[in-house]
């Protein structure tokens, strides 16, 4: 199993890597690779799709949806697959090799990084005529092949959240793509980034982490700093909570913003 990943991530959107289509921006990658490597490092990058799709996906034929929260193409949509596996094959081309990249981020799958799509009931009425679950499911399991087909040597993560509300079967259908990737590729991880002081099993991803973490490449993200109360608690409360659900073995992820305050 890869080691799991550490301790710098980045996330960029596609526009800042892939400012035209085609045309490549390597710059902040390579820096990072850099930087990572003279300070004897690891790093790890999740590259944004979504709500984040520049023009060029959409002069390039996908269709935009509208969704409570912003636009985008379905995660399903032919054009933006292809795209993003062309964009997959070029990164893999210049950092699979990269010694220090200890990971990547699974993007493609949801509004922003997190595999959320349908926040709303609204949003399921707009995504299920066009294929709903089932076809989020489908893409699911292409894009995670690829990413770990193409990365063979590296820690590939689905940042995990439910897809759809749990009454159109997002937990099921998470709890299935999850499970069936892990039984599938041992570079397959798991992260979810709202690690608070009530985290459970009873969310899915949280029950994907707690069942795979001896095994693959798994770890949280902290949903907030101390003085936040969606914590529920103090961080010292949130680290124990996530260090039990890891069952010792993982990551766990703060941001910048909250390392800087005391």
């Amino acid at each position: 199993v890869p080691p799991c990943p550490l301790p710098i991530c980045l996330r960029v959107s596609i526009g800042a890597v892939e400012p035209q289509d085609g045309g490549y921006d390597w710059s902040q990658l390579d820096a990072a690779s850099a930087l990572a490597q003279a300070n004897g490092k690891q790093w790890t990058v999740g590259v944004v799709w979504g709500f984040s799709c520049p023009q060029w996906v959409y002069n390039a034929g996908a269709k935009r949806v509208v969704l409570s929260d912003g636009v985008m193409p379905t995660p399903w949509d032919p054009v933006l697959l292809a795209k993003e596996l062309t964009f997959l094959q070029a990164f893999a081309a210049r950092y699979g090799n990269d010694p220090s990249l200890a990971g990547v981020m699974i993007g493609g799958l949801g509004q922003v990084m997190e595999t959320y799509v349908a926040r709303t009931t609204a949003d399921s009425n707009v995504l299920n005529p066009l294929g709903g679950v089932d076809a989020w499911s489908t893409v699911g399991q292409t894009l995670i092949s690829a990413f770990a087909e193409a990365l063979p040597d590296k820690s590939v993560i689905l940042t995990a959240a439910v897809p759809f509300p749990i009454s159109d079967s997002g937990d099921v259908a998470i709890l299935a793509l999850g499970s069936w990737a892990a039984a599938t590729y041992p570079n397959f991880g798991v992260m979810c980034a709202s690690l608070s002081v009530s985290s459970d099993v009873s969310y899915p991803p949280n029950t994907l982490i707690s069942t795979y973490s001896r095994t693959h490449p798994c770890g949280f993200q902290f949903v907030a700093n101390s003085a936040d109360p969606r914590l529920g608690g103090t961080l010292d409360q949130a680290l124990m909570v996530g260090e039990s659900l890891l069952n010792g073995v993982g990551m766990i992820e703060t941001c910048v913003y909250d390392c800087n305050l005391p």
